[in-house]
């Protein structure tokens, strides 16, 4: 047959006849091998089926055990409301609340999304706040069930508390008890606390109206909240989880002598029960600060301000003794500092040797002591740099801008931190044209040779501080008002296309911005521009690649 099979003649009748013998017997041997295979895919089909109920009746019991079931309604109809309701248009409220036709569609889709980021998200059940200062007296204990809830959803997660209290607040005993019962578990703690202290109290006004009428009840709830224990089966108050926290002490009412003098000495006194503590921020804008009793030594993270007055000695003992960890320090200098003489001598510099981020903030009075602090420190390890005036006015800043640069020149050469800074942002400073700013600016772009990014934002800027800029910027944000933008931009694009033109073809290709500084003229213009961006994306930016 193997001839017959490479051949292209006829069979002959005895090959034809051995050849149907063949046929048939393979015929015979394949009708039972596709009855099996019949049987056998009759079987996978019972078994895919089997398959699928099983894995339903799978999720079905973990949706039982975990807690997707759980979720709670005002979560998914404020998300609800969120992904149906149409933008708000502020000329016609009523849309807000005007369901669009075709909305259930992108509900549908959104909404699955989101429901399984939320069930595999641990981290969503770690954040709890309570606002007692807003809210009544019938809303607390609700919101106290609520936060217990999510503590027990949060399974071993660090938590993220927020806690806004008041001290006319009845409620403040119970806020604190609960926040005592999951101290153990804590890592971020942001402290609110308003203090109603009124200096002239009515005299046939009833003394039981106010629960806390005490003038230092401020400190004193503080203390109470991260020191205390008010139950008595808790004999010691410890916070072993604790990284960050946040104190900002404000009064509802016009300052006073009294709630000016208030302290935080004995709130963290005890540094055993804030171990693990490594970020520390405090504000108080009616309050004077004097230098607490902290383990500042452990800190990495600080942020200091406003305060009403302060003092230039405790700002330097603190900074002292913050040179081992220190990476980040914000300085918010807005009030009063303290215009007693300030000994310039020969002092040895802070060496905050591992220092990466500074922020400062202040306004025209106090940018002298901005000024005076930036002397005495060393940041040899700085990547960024931003500075932020917080003044609106421009007829009287153009010497103030020109001496902060000049500053912050200064800063950079006395830190030996050339190499190391790459970012650089100043807000609402004073570029325009014939100001001494824009010559100081040359002088700290000379000691940036590594500078990446840079954001400047103010009233105007001048076109020549293009020709300034340091080659190595490779972003750039400008935010200036709206009647300088539409004068910039022509210069702008043809900076940036100037710019990549002479480029090396491998480097990467200059980004820059052009945006509105926000004030208080444009705050119902940058709203709209929001609501824009957020339904055709960022259109009102303009970019350049």
């Amino acid at each position: 047959m193997d001839e017959l099979f490479n051949s292209n003649r006829a069979p002959s009748p005895q090959e034809w006849a051995s050849t149907q013998s063949l046929l048939e017997l393979c015929d015979q041997e394949l009708t039972p091998v596709d009855s099996q295979i019949a049987d056998l895919q009759k079987q996978l089909d019972k078994l895919i089926s089997r398959r699928s109920v099983l894995q339903t009746n799978r999720r079905k019991y973990l949706d039982t055990l975990s807690a997707r079931r759980r979720l709670p309604p005002e979560i998914i109809a404020s998300f609800i409301q969120l992904a149906v309701a149409p933008p708000y248009d502020g000329d016609r409220p009523q849309q807000h609340w005007q369901a669009r036709r075709g909305s259930t569609l992108p509900f549908m889709l959104v909404s699955k999304e989101w429901y399984e980021t939320v069930c595999s998200f641990a981290h969503f059940w770690t954040q709890l706040k309570l606002d007692v200062a807003s809210a009544s007296g019938g809303e607390i204990p609700h919101l106290l069930e609520m936060a217990s809830k999510r503590v027990q959803r949060a399974s071993e997660l660090a938590l993220s508390l927020t806690i806004t209290l008041s001290t006319s607040s009845e409620w403040n005993d119970k806020v604190v008890e609960f926040a005592h019962s999951i101290s153990s578990r804590v890592g971020v703690f942001d402290i609110s606390i308003e203090t109603n202290h009124n200096p002239d109290p009515d005299p046939n006004s009833n003394p039981n109206s106010n629960p806390n009428p005490n003038a230092d009840m401020g400190p004193g709830l503080l203390a109470r909240l991260l020191r205390y224990p008010l139950s008595p089966t808790q004999r010691t108050l410890v916070w072993p989880k604790l990284r960050t926290v946040s104190v900002n002490m404000r009064s509802r009412g016009p300052p006073d002598i009294d709630l000016r003098q208030l302290e935080f000495e004995d709130v963290f006194s005890a540094p055993e029960k804030f171990p693990a503590m490594s970020s520390l921020s405090i504000a108080a804008p009616q309050c004077n600060f004097s230098a607490p009793n902290v383990p500042w030594s452990g800190l990495s993270t600080l942020s200091l301000g406003p305060f009403y007055a302060y003092r230039f000695g405790d700002y330097t003992s603190i900074l002292k003794q913050c040179t081992e960890k220190l990476r980040v320090l914000n300085l918010c200098m807005h009030g009063l500092p303290d215009r007693g003489p300030i000994l310039v001598t020969t002092v040895p510099l802070i060496h905050l040797a591992h220092l990466t981020h500074l922020h400062l903030e202040y306004t025209l009075t106090t940018e002298w002591f901005a000024g005076i602090l930036l002397s005495y420190i060393s940041l040899p390890s700085l990547q960024s740099l931003t500075c932020t005036v917080v003044d609106s006015s421009y007829h009287t800043r153009t010497e103030i801008d020109r001496l902060a640069i000049d500053r912050l020149a200064k800063l950079i050469r006395q830190s030996g931190c050339q190499e190391s800074l790459t970012y650089l942002e100043l807000t609402n400073f004073d570029l325009s044209l014939g100001t001494g700013a824009t010559v100081e600016l040359r002088s700290v772009f000379m000691e940036t040779p590594r500078l990446s990014r840079l954001k400047i934002s103010g009233y105007k800027l001048h076109p020549g501080l293009w020709s300034i800029i340091p080659e190595s910027v490779q972003d750039l944000t400008v935010q200036l008002w709206i009647p300088a933008v539409g004068d910039l931009r022509p210069s702008l694009n043809e900076f940036v296309r100037s710019r990549n033109r002479l480029a090396v073809p491998s480097s990467t290709p200059m980004k820059a911005r052009l945006d509105i500084a926000d004030d208080s003229d444009v705050a119902l213009v940058r709203e709209k521009m929001d609501a824009l961006k957020a339904q055709f994306g960022s259109l009102s930016n303009v970019v350049f690649d």
